[in-house]
């Protein structure tokens, strides 16, 4: 058996409540965001850890879940996104599939402004979260699976871990 021990707390610039789609339904926090950015490191782009913490499908709040790792992972120079998806009692399948893609594609757009490399991105989650994960690195090119504004083709290098997939790298 394999033990990480975290990192104690570091600095980091946390951004709170981004929405990355106006939020369905109305009051919801299926659609928002949280970054932790690690304070310092130059001015390189950093890779992208984005979390989505599981809820068996109940909550929309899987965004929580990222405090809890970006300790470790700014430790070591990476961004943290914590992402919320919709429960399945505000949207029925595939919108969780959607809403983690256009979070990723929401947080590509912006790589420059928080100073992220859109090439370095991995998406992981526990539980629903990491079915959204895997889903997310799956079906790439898979049209009734991109959601809005998908590109029409997108060739999914695909690696597995523990409880983390890669998101394919040429697909913004």
């Amino acid at each position: 058996m394999t033990t990480v021990a975290l990192a104690p707390p570091v600095q980091a610039q946390v951004i709170s409540n981004l929405a990355y789609a106006p939020p369905q339904p109305a009051g919801s926090q299926g659609h928002l965001l949280d970054l932790y950015l690690p304070d310092g490191g130059g001015s390189a782009p950093r890779p992208l850890v984005i979390w989505t913490s599981g809820s068996a499908w109940t909550a929309d709040n899987g965004k929580s879940g990222a405090s809890s790792i970006a300790g470790f992972f700014n430790s070591r120079g990476y961004a943290v996104a914590g992402v919320s998806v919709r429960s399945s009692s505000q949207a029925k399948f595939p919108a969780q599939v959607h809403d983690i893609k256009t979070a990723i594609r929401w947080l590509r757009s912006r790589a420059g402004t928080y100073q992220l490399d859109p090439n370095r991105f991995v998406v992981m989650g526990d539980s629903s979260g990491g079915w959204v994960a895997d889903m997310a690195a799956l079906t790439g090119g898979v049209a009734s699976l991109g959601g809005p504004s998908e590109p029409p083709a997108c060739p999914v290098p695909y690696r597995r871990g523990s409880r983390s997939s890669a998101r394919p790298t040429s697909c913004r």
